[in-house]
């Protein structure tokens, strides 16, 4: 009777911790969506900003469908996605593992769309499930630069680093065609409208243009310069051709350097109609990176920061466009109403032909999210961004309450100080830089001090002290309400400084070395090589007289600053990790990695409580808000996340798995 009583509260007991982690599963399954209706990842409960046409690193390629009711991206960070174009939500995500994809093509008939990346292989993709269902190595395994469709959908041509273009029968397993002639790299390929001429530009300063029924070479214009990028007219009569700042002698080697320019060439004389070069013009030294016809009398061209509607003929700019980057591809729709735009930011902005102006809707951040703060009470998140912007947050609501746009081309950090809503914005570039405080509600700008190289920036918790530094100057403390300098150490600089809470200790780091200073007293108390390479992030943790640092190779640990020596080591801790905050208690140390994911792991004894994915590139940034156990991350795919920590522990504490169900690229557990 005994063993019969035993055996029914093991099996109780199992029956009720299976039901326990079902009903974790379904409070993970649980889907909430954000201000644009799009599904929100497990454990998220709030997106600041948008991720709609955003990637999560540089857009390197952009095309539109032959409707131009879709429009297709790449990207480095590894992906591929379908947009659909008049509300930028995305539609399909192919994933290509592969690193950095560098061009995409949508065939003519919709249903495949074709990629091309640094290892070599073209693939070709499901346009509806976004499953890969061919791939071909090509190039030797050099990079694919450009690829394209021929019209009638039977081709697929690519261009790549080891100087011949590739042409690929759908259909077939090997090149149809090997098309050589070029000493240097390919960087653009482009069909005829008709299908009968396939051109290839060459860093070597020549355009080939070959007859697509016999694949006999029939062209070579001379550009006599790096040919970047080309685009046939919608008559097929005229190519324009985009080139660099290399000039190229007879051997195809580069010469010196001269002034990029835009050729129009008419293609049955091989006549040169129109030169435009770089000083008759504004463009940047870089040249003309990407070129497309409107139509035959007009080109849209990209170049460092701007896009431009260009009237040929005549020189004259229809419209300027700012992209705030370079332009690194252009596409227009069939009907030439819009126009999508690629740069090394995370978003895709679309632009009407008509007028230049902006057609999809500007939500939050346009570009990689380098810092962010939560202000003492928790009513307000601060963010940076490569956009050079900086915008505060409502966590209650999710709405933007101010943006402040600068001029200056980085933004390092930023941090909540005086508890009124003003923000220390650290920004410059190396040999000019400096603290400005802005007064978000005022919309008040302030210039606090100036520095001397790129800076790093910190605030204590109650926000009356900052701590500054920069690659040239040594690491110092500020008094913000007095706008005094309290004191300067004797250090190296550093690559990062944190301040304690209480605004008594300085941490620098410096190449492989921590060292920490009494900032009254500027007494060196520690000084240690923490790992074999260096420290990639630090956050301290007060909880007797500790710190927290992540090492590139020995993980995330805590170490005693008084005996130096480390005294935890966190499990599953030997990732990429960017970043690093702790809750106020230091009960919780969280993570951001370069592997999408953010981790939290139980200070007071290592253990690892939860890693989720949410964002499409690295998390450079977290912090957790006061008063509540949520956690703000941000990353390279230019928005924001809240996360529900509190409800994820309790889960935990209920059977479930700290890892999140839908890992992502990261594909495993976080097992050393």
């Amino acid at each position: 009777m005994r063993h019969r009583l035993s055996d029914v509260l093991v099996a109780g007991r199992r029956i009720l911790l299976f039901l326990m982690w079902q009903r974790g599963m379904l409070m993970a399954e649980e889907v909430r969506y954000d201000s644009s209706g799009d599904a929100l990842p497990s454990w998220a409960v709030m997106r600041l900003g948008t991720s709609r046409l955003r990637h999560g690193g540089p857009v390197s390629a952009v095309t539109f469908s032959r409707s131009g009711s879709k429009l297709a991206s790449a990207s480095w960070d590894g992906t591929l996605s379908i947009w659909e174009n008049e509300t930028g939500r995305e539609l399909v995500r192919c994933t290509a593992d592969v690193g950095e994809v560098y061009c995409v093509a949508f065939a003519p008939d919709e249903r495949t769309i074709a990629s091309g990346a640094q290892d070599g292989v073209v693939r070709i993709w499901d346009a509806a499930t976004g499953k890969g269902f061919t791939s071909r190595k090509s190039h030797d395994g050099w990079s694919i630069r450009s690829l394209q469709f021929s019209p009638d959908g039977r081709y697929v041509a690519s261009g790549g680093d080891d100087n011949t273009v590739s042409v690929w029968r759908l259909g077939q397993h090997h090149a149809s065609r090997v098309l050589r002639g070029q000493s240097r790299s390919i960087q653009s390929v482009a069909f005829s409208h008709a299908g009968d001429l396939l051109a290839a530009g060459s860093l070597d300063g020549t355009v080939r243009v070959w007859d697509t029924a016999t694949w006999k070479a029939v062209k070579m214009l001379r550009a006599r310069m790096n040919v970047k990028t080309l685009a046939f007219s919608p008559s097929d009569r005229m190519l324009a051709v985009g080139t660099g700042s290399e000039r190229i002698g007879s051997d195809g080697r580069g010469v010196d350097l001269v002034e990029p320019a835009l050729q129009v060439w008419e293609i049955g004389t091989q006549m040169l109609l129109k030169e435009i070069r770089w000083g008759e013009r504004t463009w940047a030294e870089e040249g003309v990176e990407t070129v497309t016809f409107i139509d035959d009398e007009r080109v849209a061209l990209g170049e460092r920061h701007a896009v431009h509607l260009l009237h040929w003929r005549s020189c004259k700019d229809e419209w300027q466009y700012d992209a705030g980057a370079s332009v690194w591809a252009l596409a227009v729709t069939a009907d030439s109403r819009r126009l999508a735009v690629a740069t090394p930011a995370s978003s895709l902005p679309i632009v009407g032909v008509a007028d230049g102006k902006r057609v999809s809707a500007s939500v939050g951040h346009e570009g990689r999210i380098t810092g962010i703060d939560v202000s003492a009470d928790g009513k307000l998140i601060v963010s940076v961004a490569f956009d050079l912007s900086t915008r505060v947050w409502s966590p209650e609501t999710g709405h933007e309450v101010a943006v402040r746009r600068w001029d200056t081309n980085l933004i390092k950090a930023v941090r909540f100080v005086l508890g009124d809503g003003t923000v220390a914005v650290a920004m410059g570039k190396k040999g000019e830089a400096a603290v400005r405080l802005w007064d978000t509600e005022k919309n008040v700008l302030e210039e606090m001090a100036r520095f001397k190289g790129v800076l790093c920036l910190d605030a204590a918790a109650a926000g009356s002290m900052i701590a500054a530094g920069g690659d040239d100057e040594a690491p110092s403390i500020w008094d913000v309400a007095s706008r005094k300098r309290l004191a300067t150490f004797q250090s190296d600089p550093g690559f990062q400084i944190v301040l304690s809470r209480d605004g008594r200790r300085l941490a620098v780091r410096q190449e492989r070395r921590l060292v920490i200073w009494d900032c009254a007293t500027r007494r060196r108390n520690f000084d240690k090589e923490i790992d074999p390479t260096h420290a990639d992030s630090c956050a301290f943790l007060w909880s007797g007289g500790h710190i927290v640092v992540a090492g590139e190779t020995s993980g995330v640990a805590l170490w005693d600053v008084k005996t130096a020596t480390r005294t935890l080591q966190f499990k599953s801790s030997v990732v990429p990790v960017l970043t690093l905050a702790s809750t106020a208690d230091a009960r919780y140390v969280a993570a951001g990695c370069g592997d999408f994911r953010v981790r939290l792991w139980d200070a007071a004894n290592g253990d690892l409580v939860a890693a989720v994915q949410g964002h499409r590139g690295p998390v450079d940034a977290v912090a957790f808000l006061p008063g509540e156990l949520k956690l703000v991350s941000a990353g390279n795919d230019s928005s924001m996340l809240i996360w529900d920590i509190a409800s994820l522990i309790k889960q935990r504490g209920d059977g479930g798995s700290p890892t999140d169900k839908n890992p992502g690229p990261g594909k495993g557990d976080d097992s050393d």
